[in-house]
Parts: structure tokens; C-alpha cells; sequence
């Protein structure tokens, strides 16, 4: 496989940084922090999948649906990372990644399975979904408890609380996300495969903004049980896909019992200095495609060079004995 990418929506700079189970990964990687200015999962995974800010491609808010005039997935330009990946000849599949509720086709050989918060759908109708998979815990519950909706604002998030407990739900997680995995390795063989998973985001939330659970966040003692899902797709996804570069992306983090603005990016392959380089969501995109010697103009830029640049400076300064 050329390109794995893997998305974690929720997962924060700090826990990346932070975690012993990541330190290989952050050893052979560029990385960094990746800022968010719009902390809406719908806004800002369409900032990282395209290059363009939320003023170019005006997908907007919280799920990035089609209110109040709001442009949304299936009736944007087909200007996605994937869609550039397909025009340069690579098959693509893409897993449940957020706003993609109405998988559409990419290029011949690629296939796609929508995503977060709906039932999954598939395009085309042969990918095989497996019994009892789930998008994430918004779509269990409106297809096993749709009578227990709680009224409250963005319930999808409070549904672990509501229909299961931490160990339930972590439970549910991992399962799903092995069906997830599976299911992209029975689907057609692809050059490049994106999968998501909104694990950290039901921790951040539950953990941090929520009074029944102190609002303790990270320091919860279920929270490096919900860290260790992530780890163990990583692991996975590496040892099954073997791909020949390797990304990681989130879409924030978590900061005073909201989303916060610190998301995190790796990238792993050939020709990648692994190095620690914060960046804005928008040069995600151009980035991982710049490794792949392709070239977009979008808002965003490739930080490809900037890092070199960097490594440069630092190896001029140890070599003069200032670090």
C-alpha cells in the first residue's frame, strides 16, 4: 500500500506527546500540533481533507450539513485529498470519515463507506458492510434505542453515557473498529486507504463535559483506556496494510470542557524528516500529497520544504554549539 491515512477525531496534540505507547511512532515521524480556527468537526475535517479554510470551501459547523444555506459533502467541488489521490491514478478507499454521510464515487477502483453520524452506506453498493457495524454511538443508538434519545444539545455525545458505561462502550468501540478494519480488508485492494475513528471525541466529551463524570478529562481513569483503542488501530492498520507512507490526522483537541484547538498530524515515509513541526489544518492536505510528489494550490501550503529548512537551521546551530 502507498498511503495509509488514519484519522482520529478528538485526539489531542497532548496525548500524542504524552503517551509511551506513541514515542516510536513520534520518533520516526514529522509531526506536530495541528491548529484549529474552527473547532466544528463538520468545518474542520473538510479544512484537512481539501487544503481550503472554512471562507473557501464554506462548509460550515458542527456536522457540516446542508443548514441555513450551508454547502455540505455531496454538493461540494470534488476537490478532497481522495479525489486528487484518484486523478493521479491511485485507487482509493475511504472509511467513515465525518460529513461523508453520502458516500459518492472518487475514480475507477476506488470505493468509499459514509460516515459519522449515520448509518453507514456504501458506494458502490458491492462493499460489503459488516452485521451489527456502526458509523459510531450516534448511529447505534437511533438503531437500537431511537426511544431514549435524551433531550439535550449534540446528544449523539452523551449516548454512551445514556445506553452503556465506560467499559460497554470501550468494549463497543474496539469491536467496531476491528469490524472497520476488516471490512477495509476485504473490500477491493486500493493504493491508499483513509479510516476514522471518533473514540477520543466521545472521551473528550464524556470525560471532560460531563458533570456526572467530574469533568475530569484526562485525568479520568477510563481516559488511557479510551487512548489505548487508538493505540491498538495504529497497530493494527500498520502490521495489516504495511503502507509505505503513514499519516496521521486529528480535528481538535479538547480545552476547557469544549473542543479546543489542538489537534495533532504525523507523516511517516521515504524522504520525511522525522522532526516535530506544528502547522495549520489547511497544510495537512498539500502536505501528504507533496510527499506523494503531487502539487495542489489551495489556502494551505506543504510544509515539506519549511521543514528542511528547519532541520537545516537546527544542524547549523549544534554544529556551532548553541543546542
Amino acid at each position: 500500500m502507498k498511503l495509509l491515512i488514519a484519522g482520529f477525531d478528538g485526539l489531542d496534540s497532548s496525548i500524542f506527546e504524552s503517551t509511551d505507547a506513541f514515542k516510536k511512532l513520534r520518533e520516526e515521524s514529522l509531526w506536530g500540533t495541528l491548529r484549529s480556527a474552527e473547532m466544528e468537526t463538520g468545518a474542520s475535517w473538510t479544512t484537512i481533507l481539501t487544503g481550503w479554510l472554512v471562507e473557501t470551501h464554506g462548509l460550515r459547523g458542527f456536522m457540516g450539513a446542508n443548514i441555513s444555506n450551508n454547502v455540505y459533502f455531496y454538493g461540494r467541488p470534488h476537490d478532497y485529498i481522495f479525489d486528487e489521490l484518484a486523478k493521479s491514478g491511485y485507487k482509493v478507499g475511504v472509511v467513515n470519515f465525518p460529513t461523508m454521510d453520502v458516500p459518492r464515487p472518487i475514480g475507477d477502483g476506488s470505493w468509499t463507506v459514509g460516515g459519522w453520524p449515520y448509518e453507514p452506506r456504501a458506494y458502490p453498493g458491492t462493499i460489503e458492510i459488516p452485521p451489527d457495524y456502526y458509523t459510531d454511538i450516534a448511529d447505534y443508538g437511533k438503531r437500537t434505542a431511537p426511544d431514549r434519545e435524551p433531550d439535550v444539545p449534540h446528544h449523539h455525545m452523551w449516548w454512551p453515557h445514556r445506553v452503556m458505561d465506560d467499559q460497554e462502550y470501550l468494549a463497543f468501540a474496539l469491536a467496531n473498529q476491528r469490524k472497520r478494519i476488516e471490512m477495509a480488508a476485504a473490500a477491493p485492494a486500493v493504493d491508499v486507504l483513509m479510516l476514522q475513528c471518533s473514540v477520543m471525541d466521545r472521551a473528550g466529551h464524556l470525560l471532560t463535559n460531563n458533570d456526572d463524570y467530574g469533568g475530569l478529562g484526562q485525568a479520568h481513569p477510563a481516559y488511557a483506556q479510551y487512548t489505548e483503542v487508538v493505540e491498538w488501530s495504529i497497530q493494527e492498520l500498520l502490521g495489516r496494510f504495511e503502507p509505505e507512507f503513514f499519516a496521521l490526522v486529528s480535528d481538535h483537541g479538547f480545552q476547557d470542557r469544549h473542543h479546543g484547538p489542538n489537534g495533532v498530524w504525523a507523516l511517516s515515509g521515504p524522504d520525511v524528516l522525522p522532526i516535530r513541526f506544528d502547522t495549520d489544518q489547511e497544510c495537512f492536505m498539500p502536505t501528504v500529497l507533496d510527499a506523494l510528489g503531487i502539487s495542489v494550490v489551495r489556502d494551505g501550503n506543504s510544509v515539506l520544504h519549511r521543514c528542511s529548512e528547519q532541520e537545516a537551521q537546527s544542524e547549523t546551530l549544534k554544529a556551532l554549539g548553541y543546542l
